[in-house]
């Protein structure tokens, strides 16, 4: 299998995948897209890697991801697209490699911005709905299918200055087409990543060298790059100008401030712990960060990369271990932390 790996290229945000939350949505639906309901008593331990989620009551098909956008409202292959189609490599292979939502989930707020490089197919990302047209080799080959169809189209439509303006056409109307369905939060983290990606091609040039010498000594090169990889291999192995990627960026990021305008739901998930003793939102343009507030007081905390939450109680008051992967914070319910 090819690995999985995070990439923010305009090609691939726009109808990036998301989560379904398995809790009661109650009267909390106005807060979020997904939101849930949970109790913890003294030393219960809410693990974000646990999260199950499912598909949801009612939901019809894999056609359909956890924002409620369809297949059915993206626009049509492009022409030049469509004629480089093969039965055994249909463009929606690709569509919909980028728009399922991913079948496995890693720690929260993670996956909410995690996206899969076509280089870098993971098979157990598509699902069979995708695929079923091919046949079991397919499954039993995810390499050879990557390397044989999925690659070559994906780097033909690269190569070609044409394909590459229909195919940010395409996506910049599909976008147009299901924004409306998207929380503010996933909207402003667009941005966020478009403008770090804008720097990172702004200071492409001086640091070209550095990236080519790099990327020959070591093994784990593209994995230390993280973000910044996709657009890396864009230059390098495709050899996109790095203005055209600049200009379909500062596009693209038009397209998603006008859209600010239109949205009616704040976050992507709200999670109320213990009777809002704690409600935990994501952090809008800030990856891997958590907002925090509590009925109890008018403070608010950002915190990175929480991987669980413990409950502590003594017998009048709750207060909450908060551990992440560098170090653990002690907070009240106040929110007043507590030195250890």
């Amino acid at each position: 299998m090819f690995r999985t790996a995070k990439i923010y290229s305009m090609f691939f945000l726009l109808i990036m995948p998301f989560l379904s939350d398995s809790g009661n949505q109650g009267t909390l639906k106005k807060e979020a897209v997904f939101c849930k309901n949970i109790y913890l008593s003294n030393k219960e331990v809410f693990e974000f890697s646990n999260w199950d989620f499912e598909l949801g009551p009612g939901r019809p098909s894999k056609s359909k991801n956890l924002f409620g956008a369809t297949t059915e409202m993206l626009p049509p292959t492009p022409i030049i697209i469509s004629s480089w189609e093969t039965e055994k490599m249909p463009f929606s292979i690709l569509r919909d490699y980028v728009f399922d939502e991913i079948s496995w989930f890693p720690q929260l707020p993670n996956c909410f911005y995690t996206t899969n490089d076509p280089e870098n197919l993971n098979i157990q990302t598509l699902h069979p709905s995708t695929i079923k047209s091919l046949n079991d080799e397919f499954f039993l080959s995810g390499w050879e299918y990557g390397k044989k169809y999925l690659l070559p189209f994906f780097h033909k439509i690269m190569s070609s200055k044409n394909a590459r303006k229909e195919l940010f056409i395409y996506f910049t109307t599909a976008y147009r087409n299901i924004q409306h369905l998207y929380p503010l939060s996933f909207k402003k983290e667009v941005i966020h990543q478009i403008n770090l990606a804008t720097n990172f091609l702004n200071n492409y040039s001086k640091n070209r060298t550095k990236y080519l010498q790099q990327a020959k000594n070591d093994s784990n090169f593209l994995e230390v790059m993280g973000h910044n990889a996709f657009l890396f291999r864009r230059i390098e192995k495709d050899k996109i100008p790095i203005q055209e990627l600049l200009a379909y960026l500062n596009e693209f990021k038009g397209v998603v401030s006008e859209s600010l305008h239109t949205t009616t739901i704040p976050n992507v998930f709200y999670l109320n712990i213990n009777d809002s003793d704690l409600i935990i939102v994501d952090h809008s343009g800030e990856t891997n960060k958590l907002q925090i507030t509590t009925k109890n007081s008018s403070k608010k905390l950002t915190l990175e990369n929480i991987s669980k939450i413990t409950c502590l109680n003594n017998g009048t008051k709750n207060y909450y271990l908060f551990s992440a992967y560098e170090k653990d914070q002690l907070f009240d319910s106040q929110l007043n932390l507590i030195e250890r």
